[in-house]
């Protein structure tokens, strides 16, 4: 099967994924399998790939493979709830492996950050700047980092090392929070349970969010933005055609707060994610995202995982350095992780990687 009829084929899966499910699993359709393009090395052939939730969900995604056609090359496995990756920001917590959730200055991509008042903490992504305005630098990482599933308000003090239990003196405070999407409508705090639907334009959630920098000496060291920074990116229809162009697997790395500098490869492009799970620092209130083209990395076999609990906000990237994605979330069998194409962030943000 051609990529591009591949690509139709999981356009129109996903849709029967949200219709079939309510009707088959109606009150208990959270969470829903996912389903993007693969493609099978040895052959060149390209496949749909379904990552199911639970195992009780084969069933009716093999009949959803049945009605787009019997022949469509499918592969369907169970890989757990999709869920975002914050940390615990609380210093009792001893599970991070990470010397990068220690104070560092200069700051350095893939240390751990947060919002000052918030129990969950995450990864700086990468330094950018905003493209009319090149005076100011700021931090990217995900919205559910800085903001606590959007709740966050511009203005909010960001700290590193993460949370005030250890950041108790004002040089912790390396930002403050400039532009988000909110990941609950306004008004929807409280909700138990909610789902939100990710489409295209400027007035849906995106997952990111940028805070702008304020404590000089993160920038005493300006050959950081040389060795560590992110020049360049693929944009999606480039990222495609090497995906599927390519004879070997595309090998991509990520430096996350938890687990540091880790070694992956593309597995899906196009993923539709219907559920992505997102819990409030005070496990309070729950959250389901739907995004419709998420990239989809798999742990390289020598590694014991690609991402953990800590590296969300990590930008996934590959050999040469070229960023490829921010990193959003994960399964819970811990073999995959999510992310979203860094063109749309860059985007919807309008923001510059430096």
């Amino acid at each position: 099967m051609e990529w591009k009829e591949a690509v139709e084929k999981s356009e129109k899966a996903a849709k029967l994924i949200s219709s079939g499910f309510n009707v088959a699993h109606s009150g208990n359709n959270y969470p829903l399998p996912g389903v993007g393009v693969g493609i099978t090395r040895k052959t060149g052939e390209s496949k749909l790939v379904f990552h199911l939730a639970y195992g009780a969900q084969r069933s009716t995604v093999e009949d959803i493979i049945a009605t787009l056609d019997k022949k469509t090359p499918a592969e369907v496995r169970v890989v757990g709830v999709a869920h975002t990756l914050p940390f615990s920001a609380d210093t009792r917590n001893a599970d991070l492996k990470s010397n990068y959730t220690e104070r560092l200055r200069p700051l350095n991509i893939g240390c751990f950050i947060s919002r000052q008042d918030s129990f969950n903490g995450g990864t700086l992504g990468c330094f950018v700047r905003k493209r009319d305005d090149s005076s100011d630098f700021f931090i990217l990482s995900c919205a559910h980092v800085l903001t606590n599933l959007g709740e966050g308000q511009t203005g909010d003090v960001i700290v590193q090392p993460a949370r005030n239990d250890l950041a108790k003196t004002p040089e912790d405070n390396i930002a403050i929070l400039s532009e988000f999407t909110p990941l609950i409508p306004k008004g929807k705090l409280g909700t138990k349970q909610l789902t939100v639907t990710s489409k295209a334009n400027n007035k849906t959630p995106l997952d990111a969010a940028i805070a702008k920098l304020t404590c000089e000496k993160t920038l005493q060291n300006q050959g950081m933005l040389d060795e560590l920074s992110f020049r360049n990116y693929y944009k999606r229809e480039d990222l495609t055609r090497i995906f599927f162009e390519s004879e070997e697997e595309v090998q991509v790395f990520k430096i996350g707060s938890n687990t540091q500098k880790t070694s992956g490869f593309i597995k899906e492009i196009k993923y539709a994610l219907p559920s992505l799970m997102y819990v409030d620092d005070k496990l309070q209130n729950s959250l389901c995202c739907r995004y419709e083209d998420v990239i989809v990395i798999e742990t390289q076999p020598s590694e014991a995982t690609f991402s953990e609990h800590g590296d969300s906000g990590s930008i996934i990237y590959d050999k040469a350095g070229i960023a490829i994605g921010l990193l959003i979330g994960g399964s819970s069998d811990q073999t995959l992780t999510y992310a979203l194409p860094i063109e749309t962030v860059l985007n919807r943000l309008d923001i510059e990687l430096i």
